[in-house]
């Protein structure tokens, strides 16, 4: 009696793991960079408040504010408020927001382990901040000097190369949208 049994051969099975092992080579970096990007996304749009709320503030009154409680912006209840002379500290828990008064801008520190990827900051229109010589106004940047923070700056700003390069930190500036 023959038997009519079918099977898969080795070679088969192989060149299927092998494509997957392939798939998953290419997702998996691609799938990290997703996550730390929706784990900024909340930050980023708080800095956005921020400066939107900042921008209000000068129309009304001619001047910035250094004291958050005088904007007219809610934060979110996952971010607990540490005031230090200069700049006030947010807490997240990936990472922390710094809201420089002195500077007129907001810093938004994302960290993996105790170890800074990147920061986003966001200048508003009186900003002391510049890189290579330009001021800020409507102008964001990625800085970052680890590579997870340089794959996600990139995917952020649509630039394949930094616009500055200090001492192994790379500045990714692109214009508010």
């Amino acid at each position: 009696m023959k038997s009519n049994i079918q099977a898969f051969t080795l070679i088969e099975l192989l060149v299927v793991v092998l494509i997957i092992g392939i798939l998953a080579a290419v997702a998996v970096p691609q799938y990290e960079v997703a996550v730390w990007k929706s784990r900024l996304a909340p930050l980023k749009s708080i800095a956005q408040s921020i400066t939107q709320a900042q921008e209000v503030y000068y129309l009304a009154n001619g001047e910035y504010t250094k004291n958050m409680e005088d904007l007219d912006i809610t934060l979110p209840p996952f971010i607990s408020s540490q005031p230090v002379t200069g700049y006030t500290r947010y807490q997240y828990p990936y990472g922390t927001i710094v809201l420089s008064t002195a500077n007129k801008f907001i810093q938004v520190l994302l960290y993996q382990n105790d170890t800074l990827i990147l920061t986003y900051l966001q200048a508003w229109s009186g900003s002391e901040y510049t890189v290579s010589q330009k001021n800020m106004k409507n102008q964001r940047v990625c800085i970052t000097s680890n590579s997870l923070g340089e794959k996600i700056c990139k995917s952020e700003t649509g630039l394949s190369l930094p616009n500055k390069t200090e001492s192994g930190t790379k500045y990714y500036v692109y214009t508010n949208n």
